[in-house]
C-alpha cells in the first residue's frame, strides 16, 4: 500500500497535538498583566454585552459596542468592539448568534491573539458539542489540518442573560499566517466550486466564490477559483488523473471525507467548508465550518440515525476521485480510516471525549435551559434533556463505526467503496 513512513509521521504529530492540547485544556493560565486573559476550562467564563444607546444589534450591518470578559466572576478584560447578529436557517432562533470583532487581539482558551470571534449559540444542537467534536477531532487528524478553535462561555447582552454559548476563532489570514505560516493566505467560504452546476449558484455577483481573504477591495483572485472550477468539471479523466493532487492536498481533501463520512453530515458535501491556500502556489486545503447537521440529527434537529445517509458523490470532486481512483485515492482512504481508527477514533477516545465536555458544561447547560427549555417542541422534533441527546450521540458513534469499519475492510480487499 502506498501509505508511506512520512505520512504516518504526520498523522502521529497531529495526534501528539492534540493530545497536548487537551492537556493545557485542563491546565489553569495566569492572566498577564496586558489584560489578556488566558484561561482553563475548569475556570469560568463569561461576555457581557453592552449597545450604545443609539445602535441596536442587527443583521445588515456591524454596530459598536463594549463587551466584558469576566474569569471567575471577576473582571480581567474590556475593550470596545463591533458587533452583528449572524446566521442563515438560525437567524429564526430567538437565541442569537453574534459575530465580534474587538478594537485590538486579545488570548482566551490559550488561543493565539485573535480580534475576531463567532458567538455560536448552539441553540438547534442540545449537547453543545457537534461543532466542537468536529473541529477537535479534524485538527487531530494531521498536524496540518486546522478547524476553529471553540471553547464554552455564557453570554450577557445589556446585562440579560442569553445562555450558554461555543466560542469560535474565525478562519482567517491571520490563523492561517500564525498556524501553517501561510506567506500569502487565500481563503474562500464555501465557494460552489464542488457543485453539479458551480455558475448556478452565485449569491454574490461581485464576489462570485465568495472570497474571504485577502479582502476583496485589496485583491481580487477569481481566476484562481475560474481555473479551479474548469479542471474539476471541465478536464478529461487522463488530465484530471494526473494533476488532482497538484491541484489538492491529498492528506486534507481525505480527512474531510472522512469526516464527512463519520459525522452524516449531508449539508457539508459542498457547502459548510473553507478552501485555502498559503499562498498562490499551494495546493488547496479544507477547514470545516458548522456541522450540527451531525451524529444523529440533522440541522433542524430531526433524528437522523442514517435513515438519510449522506451522499458524498454530490460533491463532483469527491465523485471523480471515487470513479478514477488517482493516485491510488481509494486504497490510501482505506488506509488512512484504519489508521485513525487505531490512534483517534476508538471508542474509548470519543466517549471519554463527549463525557469530559458533557461534565465541563453541565452546570451551565442547566441554567442555559431554564431560558431556552429543551422541551420546546417550536423547534425541537422530541423533548429530550442534556444527558438523553448525550447518550444519543454515543450510540450513533456506536452504529456509524462499525458500518464504515466494515466498508473500508471491504474497500482495502477488493476496492469497492459502497458506503450505507
Amino acid at each position: 500500500m502506498r501509505n508511506t513512513g512520512l505520512q504516518n509521521i504526520s498523522i502521529y504529530l497531529g495526534y501528539l497535538m492534540v493530545i497536548i492540547s487537551m492537556y493545557l485544556l485542563f491546565s489553569c493560565q495566569q492572566n498577564n498583566s496586558q489584560g489578556k486573559a488566558s484561561v482553563s476550562q475548569q475556570d469560568f467564563l463569561a461576555f457581557k454585552i453592552y449597545e450604545q444607546a443609539d445602535q441596536s444589534i442587527n443583521y445588515d450591518q456591524k454596530v459598536a459596542a463594549s463587551v466584558q470578559v469576566f474569569l471567575n466572576n471577576e473582571m480581567v478584560y474590556w475593550d470596545t468592539a463591533q458587533i452583528k447578529y449572524r446566521g442563515g436557517f438560525s437567524r429564526a432562533f430567538a437565541k442569537k448568534n453574534f459575530g465580534i470583532t474587538f478594537s485590538r487581539p486579545y488570548r482566551l482558551e490559550n488561543s493565539p491573539d485573535r480580534a475576531k470571534w463567532v458567538f455560536n449559540a448552539n441553540y438547534i444542537d442540545k449537547t453543545f458539542l457537534r461543532h466542537k467534536l468536529s473541529y477537535d477531532f479534524f485538527s487531530a487528524m494531521d498536524n496540518t489540518n486546522i478547524a476553529p478553535k471553540s471553547f464554552f462561555a455564557e453570554v450577557y447582552l445589556n446585562d440579560f442573560y442569553q445562555g450558554l454559548y461555543v466560542i469560535m476563532d474565525r478562519i482567517d489570514g491571520q490563523k492561517l499566517k500564525e498556524e501553517v505560516l501561510a506567506s500569502f493566505p487565500l481563503i474562500w467560504k464555501e465557494p460552489s466550486v464542488f457543485m453539479d452546476n458551480p455558475y448556478d449558484n452565485i449569491e454574490k455577483p461581485k464576489n462570485t466564490f465568495h472570497q474571504k481573504s485577502p479582502h476583496i477591495d485589496s485583491s481580487m483572485h477569481e481566476h484562481i477559483m475560474h481555473d479551479l472550477v474548469s479542471f474539476i468539471h471541465n478536464s478529461t479523466d487522463d488530465i484530471f488523473i494526473q494533476n488532482a493532487f497538484h491541484y489538492f492536498s491529498k492528506s486534507s481533501i481525505m480527512d474531510w471525507h472522512l469526516l464527512l463520512l463519520l459525522s452524516n453530515n449531508g449539508d457539508g458535501v459542498v457547502k459548510n467548508f473553507f478552501l485555502y491556500k498559503k499562498d498562490s502556489l499551494d495546493k488547496f486545503h479544507i477547514a470545516p465550518w458548522d456541522y450540527d447537521h451531525s451524529y444523529g440529527r440533522d440541522g433542524d434537529n430531526e433524528l437522523n440515525f442514517l435513515e438519510r445517509g449522506i451522499n458524498i458523490q454530490r460533491n463532483v470532486l469527491f465523485h471523480r476521485l471515487l470513479k478514477l481512483n488517482p493516485d491510488n485515492y481509494l486504497q490510501d482512504l482505506s488506509e488512512r480510516w484504519r489508521f485513525h481508527r487505531k490512534h483517534l477514533l476508538t471508542f474509548n477516545t470519543i466517549n471519554n471525549y463527549i463525557d469530559e465536555n458533557a461534565e465541563l458544561i453541565d452546570s451551565l447547560v442547566i441554567r442555559n435551559n431554564e431560558i431556552w427549555p429543551t422541551s420546546d417542541t417550536t423547534w425541537y422534533y422530541d423533548t429530550n434533556s442534556f444527558s438523553e441527546e448525550i447518550e444519543l450521540m454515543k450510540n450513533y458513534f456506536e452504529l456509524r463505526i462499525p458500518q464504515l469499519d466494515s466498508v473500508f475492510d471491504r474497500l482495502y480487499e477488493t476496492s469497492i467503496y459502497e458506503i450505507p
